[in-house]
């Protein structure tokens, strides 16, 4: 496979998850194309994202939020996903034909025996009040990551194990849940934030658990509770 490979990073907004994978990808493959994007791109990017970059010794001031498009699903030749829901989103919106080229990043390698309690899904530091120091060694697995990913389209790592092969769990999934940070309650992802019960997020008058990767209290973000 050619090393010029593009994968596209895909969250809510492209203001923080999207933008930590696709920066640190840029970093880890100098000269590697790389694409980032969110289905309701925000404003612009998380002062936490910018920060906890800026640890890594990178600089992201210049990202522009994106909105996805089919046109840049086209242009990549993988799409990492950051939340189930996003995933069903994606392909209802976009074209189910791309569920052969998209993944999840919380773990591209391991199909997936449920979707439920939030699983699989990369939780969003741009509302998480801890120190920054924290938040990069929590989501420093990131950085090994989209090494793995840069390997495997090379195809000298592990083999991603795409949507397609597991659309009949996706079709449980609400696309339209809005995974928050682990500490707010979110009506939108950019404004009406406030902080609730631990560990409980409510969208419209609905109250649901949350189990997410990366979040506090996950201090090991790819071991999942199916185990």
């Amino acid at each position: 496979m050619s090393s010029q490979v593009t994968p596209l990073f895909i969250c809510h907004a492209n203001c923080c998850r999207s933008v930590l994978a696709s920066y640190l990808y840029r970093q880890h493959c100098a000269g590697a194309p790389v694409l980032s994007a969110g289905l309701e791109p925000g404003e612009q990017t998380s002062d936490r994202a910018l920060a906890m970059l800026a640890r890594w010794g990178i600089d992201a001031h210049g990202h522009q939020p994106t909105q996805v498009n089919r046109g840049l699903c086209d242009e990549a030749n993988a799409l990492f996903v950051m939340a189930p829901p996003y995933v069903r989103r994606l392909l209802l919106e976009y074209g189910a034909d791309l569920a052969d080229k998209t993944y999840l990043f919380a773990d591209p390698f391991t199909r997936p025996r449920s979707l439920g309690s939030r699983r699989h899904t990369v939780a969003d530091p741009s509302f998480d009040e801890r120190p920054i120091g924290e938040l990069v060694s929590e989501y420093g697995w990131m950085r090994e990551r989209v090494s793995q990913i840069r390997d495997a389209l090379l195809g000298r790592g592990q083999r991603p194990i795409p949507a397609a092969s597991y659309l009949e769990l996706l079709e449980s999934v609400d696309p339209r849940v809005i995974e928050p940070a682990p500490h707010v309650i979110v009506h939108s992802h950019e404004k009406g934030c406030k902080k609730p019960d631990p560990r409980v997020f409510e969208i419209g008058c609905r109250r649901l658990d949350v189990q997410v990767f990366g979040g506090a209290g996950h201090a090991q973000p790819l071991v999942s509770s199916e185990r």
